[in-house]
């Protein structure tokens, strides 16, 4: 079994948490904004995690980082294998697959700038 083969016959669990973070990943950076706007204890942690160079917010981007960075090596791995061979053809269903959840976050992130400029200009 090949790396392709397994990484597609195993990544259904692990795709589905994906795509349920990068769809709620919206509303935790809001409630986030909000916690720190009102809540001085989480604040003053925040602040606290700062002081070490950890910031929540970059912290809660890398699953998603993580997605195109693997949508990229399964298409740089496709890159290298002729169209229909043995192995294009074993990577390429992962490859899809990746591909999907990739978008699905991108997506959703071009839909979050969509609703903070529509806030901006309707405020």
């Amino acid at each position: 079994m090949g790396v392709g083969k397994a990484f597609y016959d195993h990544s259904g669990n692990y795709l589905k948490v994906y795509k349920n973070y990068t769809t709620q990943i919206k509303i935790v950076q809001d409630r986030l904004r909000i916690l720190k706007q009102r809540n001085q204890p989480f604040r003053n942690y925040l602040e606290t995690l700062e002081s070490e160079g950890k910031r929540l917010e970059v912290i809660l981007q890398m699953p998603v980082q993580r997605l195109c960075a693997m949508n990229l090596l399964f298409q740089n791995v496709l890159s290298h294998f002729p169209v229909g061979s043995a192995e294009y053809n074993e990577c390429s269903p992962a490859a899809k697959q990746m591909a999907i959840v990739s978008n699905l976050e991108k997506t959703c992130r071009l839909l979050h700038w969509y609703e903070l400029l529509t806030e901006s200009y309707s405020a």
